[in-house]
């Protein structure tokens, strides 16, 4: 496993305990999945690598390691997907996109370490767009376009619904 060769691993594992528990070497492999999902966590590891990784653990189907190998797996798909949300919303923030921003962050997952730097970012999303919005719909009804001003706002409230800012704030 240390060396990610997991068809290796399985079948020295198929060999030699054909569903024994051998508990040196469960104690072994608690040990080196919370160090899986420590360097996952630590961005040392990448996803791709940490999934072959624990679904080969997987495979070896030790019954008292299937919870935390599961566990340890629904972590890491989480974590991955919440990254990759935060990646997209960095690209559409960058390009001024702040509502496609804002749902991408709002994906993130608590359990994501940088979970608490998507939220600062999605309230500073959420602070640009209403401004934008407000720019626009000021701009439309002061050319008498009141129904795109108010379109526009409809549009708005779809994405920032729970936005708390009254008018005027």
């Amino acid at each position: 496993l240390e060396n990610k060769d997991f068809d290796e691993a399985l079948d020295i594992y198929n060999e030699n305990y054909d569903g024994d528990e051998n508990k040196t070497l469960i104690k072994a492999l608690e040990q080196h999945i919370a160090g899986i999902k420590q360097s996952f966590t630590d961005k040392t590891a990448e996803y791709e690598i940490v999934k072959l990784e624990l679904e080969t653990i997987s495979e070896m189907e030790i019954e008292s390691l299937e919870d935390l190998v599961q566990d340890t797996i629904d972590y890491v798909s989480k974590v991955n997907s919440s990254r990759a949300a935060f990646n997209s919303a960095e690209t559409f923030f960058a390009a001024a996109n702040y509502s496609e921003a804002i749902s991408q962050y709002k994906i993130m997952s608590e359990e994501d370490p940088d979970y608490e730097k998507g939220k600062s970012r999605l309230a500073e999303a959420i602070n640009l767009y209403r401004d934008s919005i407000v720019a626009e719909a000021d701009k439309l009804s002061s050319q008498s376009d009141y129904i795109g001003a108010i379109k526009v706002v409809k549009d708005a409230l779809g994405v920032i619904s729970d936005d708390v800012t009254q008018a005027g704030d």
